[in-house]
């Protein structure tokens, strides 16, 4: 009977390992669904982001058109503002010219004033 013995001892501990081993994986299962569920649940809050970016998206893209027509319009302004002043320079340099032409034949003399007190 002493083999009987030993040979339900080792049944025994095999079971012991092979329940053992069952707990082991089923934890193991246990912690695979709860990641399961995180991974889910990332999932779904990347996709309310990815929604609210895409809402997001067109507001910005208006304010970016908007940005850029102003940015062009100022860049437009400050080009008629050049030409203005080009032309003005230019106006001014011909009416020195001709202030000048005109001013040089006269002689300014310098004759001292005299001025008699009675």
């Amino acid at each position: 009977m002493g083999s009987l013995d030993e040979l339900m001892n080792r049944v025994t501990m095999q079971l012991k390992e092979v329940s053992e081993q069952d707990e082991l994986v089923m934890e193991g299962i246990q912690k695979l669904d709860k990641c399961c569920l995180r991974v889910k649940w990332h999932r779904v809050d990347m996709q309310n982001v990815t929604e609210e970016l895409r809402e997001k998206m067109p507001a910005e893209q208006q304010n970016r058109d908007f940005s850029t027509y102003e940015l062009e319009k100022l860049a437009d302004k400050k080009r008629r503002f050049a030409e203005k002043n080009d032309q003005m320079d230019c106006l001014v340099k011909n009416l020195t010219v001709n202030f000048n032409d005109r001013t040089s034949p006269i002689a300014v003399h310098n004759d001292p004033v005299v001025i008699y007190i009675y």
